[in-house]
C-alpha cells in the first residue's frame, strides 16, 4: 500500500509541476513574446530535420551522457508546436532588466563603457561621417522600421568613398537578434577604430585603402530596444525577435528549404536587406551573434555529408586563423563549443 501511495504522489508532482511549468510558459509568452529553454535529444538528426525548422536553436552542446543539451527560443506558436514533440524541457528565466548606465549623449561614449540610446547611435554614426567626410558615408538600409522609430543604417568606409572603385566589398553586420547586443557596441567601436587609425597604423590603411568596408552595427533596432520608454532609451529589455516577433535570422531564403524557410512573410527587415545585398554584390560578410562562442561557416542548412563546402578547406583555414589570432588575448576564447573554436553550420 505504501509502495502504491508513494507512486501515485510521485506521479501526483510531476503533474503539477509540469502544470506549473506551463503556466509559467504562458505567463512569460504574454510578457515578452518570447521564451527561452533547454532539453535534451538522443540525435542531431532529431535537430537537423526537425527541430530548428519550427524555432529558433541558439546552442547545441554534446552531452557527458551522449546526445545533446539545446537551448532554444520560441514565440507562442512555435512554443505550442515544441510541445507536440513531447521533449521534456526547462524554461530558462530571463535575467530580470537591468538598470544600464546608457549613454545619453555622444561624448559618454568617449570611454567605451555604455551603451548608446537609439539617438546618442545616430548621432555617432552620423558624426563619423562628418568627421571623416573622405573615408565614411552613412547609408539607409531600412529608412523606417515597422514601428517608424528607428532606421537601419550603415558605414561605407573607404579610402576614396565617394566614388565607386573596382575593389572588393565587405559587409559586417550585428545584432540581428535584438538582444544580442555586443557586437552593437563592438562594431561601433570598429567603425572608430578603422577611421581614427588611418593613416597611422599600415594594417588599418591598407584595409582601408584595399576594399570598401560596409559596417551595420544595429540589424534588428526594434529588438534591441523593445519596451524601452521612450522609444530607443535602454537596451535593459532586449529581446531576440523583430516587433512581430519573428525571429529575422530564419526569415530569409534557403536553398533547400524555399523563399519561406519559417513559414513567414518577409519581414520589412528582411526585405531591406536583400535589396541592399542585391545593390552592392558583397564578395564576403560576417554577421555577430551573442551565445555560443564559434566561427560558424557556410552550410548551415546542410551538412558536410549531405552537401560539402567547396571551399571548406579555405574557409577551416581563415577561420581558424582568426580563433589563434583571439586567443593571443584570451586564450579560453571560442572554446566552450569545440576545442578548435569552428565549425561548418
Amino acid at each position: 500500500m505504501k509502495l502504491v501511495f508513494s507512486i501515485l504522489l510521485l506521479l501526483l508532482s510531476v503533474f503539477i509541476f509540469a502544470q506549473t511549468q506551463q503556466q509559467q510558459a504562458t505567463q512569460i509568452l504574454q510578457d515578452r513574446g518570447e521564451i527561452i529553454f533547454s532539453f535534451h535529444v538522443a540525435t542531431k538528426d532529431q535537430i537537423n530535420n526537425d527541430l530548428t525548422h519550427i524555432m529558433s536553436i541558439d546552442n547545441v552542446k554534446p552531452a557527458a551522457a551522449g546526445g545533446f543539451d539545446v537551448i532554444a527560443y520560441a514565440n507562442a506558436t512555435e512554443f505550442q508546436t515544441f510541445l507536440s514533440r513531447n521533449i521534456p524541457y526547462e524554461i530558462i528565466p530571463k535575467n530580470a532588466p537591468k538598470a544600464l548606465n546608457m549613454a545619453t549623449t555622444v561624448a559618454q561614449m568617449a570611454t567605451w563603457d555604455r551603451y548608446p540610446t537609439y539617438s546618442v547611435y545616430e548621432q555617432m554614426m552620423a558624426n563619423f561621417a562628418s568627421t571623416y567626410p573622405t573615408l565614411c558615408d552613412i547609408d539607409t538600409i531600412l529608412a523606417s522600421t515597422p514601428s517608424g522609430n528607428y532606421k537601419i543604417l550603415v558605414a561605407r568606409i573607404s579610402d576614396n568613398v565617394n566614388t565607386a572603385e573596382n575593389e572588393p566589398q565587405f559587409l559586417y553586420s550585428s545584432s540581428m537578434h535584438g538582444d544580442e547586443t555586443t557586437g552593437y557596441y563592438l562594431m561601433l567601436r570598429m567603425i572608430n577604430y578603422l577611421l581614427s587609425n588611418y593613416g597611422s597604423i599600415t594594417q588599418v590603411s591598407n584595409l582601408v585603402n584595399g576594399a570598401e568596408i560596409w559596417i551595420c552595427p544595429l540589424a534588428n533596432p526594434e529588438g534591441t530596444f523593445y519596451l524601452s520608454s521612450p522609444a530607443g532609451s535602454t537596451v535593459a529589455n532586449s529581446r531576440r525577435n523583430n516587433l512581430a516577433n519573428i525571429d529575422l535570422n530564419r526569415n530569409y531564403k534557403d536553398p533547400r528549404a524555399g523563399d519561406h524557410p519559417d513559414g513567414n512573410a518577409w519581414q520589412p527587415e528582411t526585405q531591406a536587406f536583400m535589396t541592399f545585398a542585391e545593390n552592392h554584390h558583397f564578395n564576403m560578410g560576417a554577421n555577430f551573434h551573442g551565445g555560443a562562442e564559434v566561427m560558424n561557416y557556410p552550410w548551415d542548412t546542410w551538412t558536410t555529408a549531405g552537401n560539402p563546402n567547396a571551399d571548406a578547406a579555405w574557409w577551416e583555414r581563415i577561420c581558424t586563423d582568426y580563433v589563434t589570432t583571439a586567443r593571443v588575448v584570451a586564450p579560453t576564447y571560442m572554446s566552450d563549443t569545440y576545442t578548435d573554436g569552428v565549425t561548418e553550420g
